[in-house]
């Protein structure tokens, strides 16, 4: 079932530019994949950590820049899709239908920025399997009594990273 595409392309959605995601780009670069797939990374930033070498930017071995990888650079060296947004929704085909397609909602415009005003659009893009690797933060950091005072939370990691740096 192409689920209203070209019948021998398939679509893998890549949401979040994590350590895993990463690797699968690494893996399925223009050169090693199958033809007949199609690669979208979505990520709310331009920028990841780049997990393994988070203690040796902590230990301040290594600095901010040095643990960031860039994603829509990585994205092309692969030849990959790659769409600085935030997934919203999705909206999924019931397998009835040959022509109704598993959509992801991706709101673009809204990349790194607090601005609630910048001009949003939505996109909507196809795909036959989705992966997520959007990272975790810590719950309920700050409604723990002393934990900002004392505590440094390691959750998201960007933003730890970030932190580090500023501190220095």
């Amino acid at each position: 079932n192409s689920k209203g595409h070209n019948q021998g392309t398939k679509k893998l959605l890549l949401v979040g530019g994590g350590h895993g995601h990463i690797q699968v780009i690494k893996s399925l670069n223009s050169q090693t994949r199958p033809s007949n797939l199609q690669i979208t990374l979505v990520d709310v930033q331009s920028e990841a950590s780049y997990s393994g070498m988070v203690p040796g930017c902590v230990a301040k071995l290594y600095d901010l820049e040095q643990v960031q990888i860039n994603l829509g650079a990585i994205a092309k060296w692969a030849g990959i899709d790659y769409i600085c947004g935030r997934m919203v929704g999705v909206e999924t085909a019931d397998g009835e239908d040959d022509n109704v397609q598993n959509l992801a909602i991706v709101e673009v415009g809204s990349c790194e920025t607090t601005n609630r005003e910048a001009t949003l659009r939505i996109l909507k893009i196809p795909y036959d399997v989705m992966s997520l690797d959007i990272g975790s933060a810590t719950r309920d950091f700050r409604s723990v009594p002393g934990a900002s005072e004392y505590a440094i939370s390691t959750r998201p990691i960007s933003e730890l990273v970030k932190l580090i740096e500023k501190e220095e």
